[in-house]
């Protein structure tokens, strides 16, 4: 009988316990453009450090994530169902009226070159955020047409 009515206590703190430890998924914070420029001139040096893995994911993600990019595929590269249902049923592409266009054949490390050359002409600075060194590269490189 004991254990059984220690049980629904025990149970809230452990539940207490875990709300209160701290935890990365907690902690969000912005990645300054200094970062990204330090960790994509490591992904030139080797791109399987820990810097250059994080530089392509952290690209790689922006990409994906802006509504204003989109990532065109090589001219060889079959279309997708769901560009195909796009294009014949909605008579148009899903993403709308993007600003950059980064054509699929250039490369994570062309596409890395071109970030590091942005960063080496205008220097990034630790309190800005790493998407205006990412736009002021595709504004430079990508721009749609």
């Amino acid at each position: 009988m004991l254990r059984r009515s220690l049980y629904p206590h025990a149970a809230w703190a452990v539940v207490v316990l875990v709300a209160t430890v701290p935890s990365p998924v907690n902690a969000l914070e912005l990645v300054s453009s200094t970062q990204v420029a330090d960790r994509c001139r490591a992904y030139l040096q080797d791109a399987d450090s820990e810097g250059g893995r994080f530089c392509a994911a952290y690209v790689r993600g922006f990409i994906d994530g802006s509504a204003i990019v989109v990532l065109k595929p090589p001219p060889d590269a079959a279309e997708s169902f769901a560009q195909r249902a796009a294009r014949t049923r909605l008579g148009r592409s899903l993403i709308v009226r993007p600003e950059y266009c980064i054509d699929g054949s250039i490369g994570m490390t062309r596409l890395v070159e071109q970030i590091v050359a942005v960063a080496d002409e205008r220097p990034p600075r630790e309190d800005a955020d790493a998407a205006a060194l990412l736009y002021a590269t595709f504004a430079r490189f990508h721009k749609c047409e």
